[in-house]
């Protein structure tokens, strides 16, 4: 098995690489940790020519590259009408599966910081951030032809985006309706309620004495 190659640095997209591994619609019973690596053009067409590279040292020159042979290609975006339109990066998919092929199961992709820290579980790494990725070359053969994924050891959060989840504003305050009462923070500061009453009572007495009112 090749040796574990680092990626370069880029821009994170839907890292699932901490905890549990994810499963797929099409199939629950795969799961694995998965993350996008973002790419800009130029070093992205660097990266493709590594990877081109071992593909022929393992190969040769074929012609036969399977479809959804690349673990790369253009990454897109959804618009306001739910449309895939074209981000401008090239994307490279990293997986790891949960099992290896005798059925062992693996572990997590290890996960550090700029400073080569463990990175914390609870930490999620939000889109946008950049980080690195180690990596080994997994090539296959299907019907004839050929193709390599990336299989994922580990990752370098170099810069987060913290992650945030998305909650639409789509229900308004209906009035009437069941209302959760909050508790207060026993931290939390109460004023003090004789001050408010002294206060009340000054404002009172000023009030009534600029328009000459009796106070009793």
């Amino acid at each position: 098995m090749p040796n574990v190659i680092a990626s370069p640095q880029g821009e994170s997209k839907w890292f699932k690489g901490l905890g549990e591994p994810h499963s797929f619609d099409d199939n629950p019973d795969d799961r694995a940790w998965t993350v996008d690596l973002l790419l800009d053009k130029e070093m992205a067409d660097l990266f493709k020519g590594i990877l081109k590279e071992h593909f022929v040292e393992r190969f040769g020159n074929v012609k036969k590259v399977a479809t959804n042979g690349w673990p790369f290609g253009p990454d897109t975006d959804k618009n306001e009408d739910g449309e895939a339109v074209p981000s401008g990066k090239i994307k490279f998919r990293f997986k790891r599966k949960e099992f290896n092929k005798d059925g062992a199961k693996k572990n997590a992709p290890i996960v550090v910081d700029s400073a080569k820290n463990p990175w914390p579980k609870e930490k999620l790494v939000g889109n946008g951030s950049t980080i690195r990725i180690g990596f080994r070359p997994w090539f296959w053969e299907m019907s004839g032809k050929q193709g390599m994924s990336l299989e994922w050891e580990s990752a370098q959060v170099i810069r987060l985006e913290e992650y945030e989840q998305e909650t639409p504003d789509v229900f308004d305050v209906v009035s009437g309706g069941t209302v959760i009462e909050q508790a207060i923070p026993d931290e939390c500061p109460m004023p003090d309620v004789k001050d408010q009453f002294k206060e009340a009572a000054a404002a009172t007495r000023e009030e009534a004495k600029q328009e000459d009112l009796p106070l009793e």
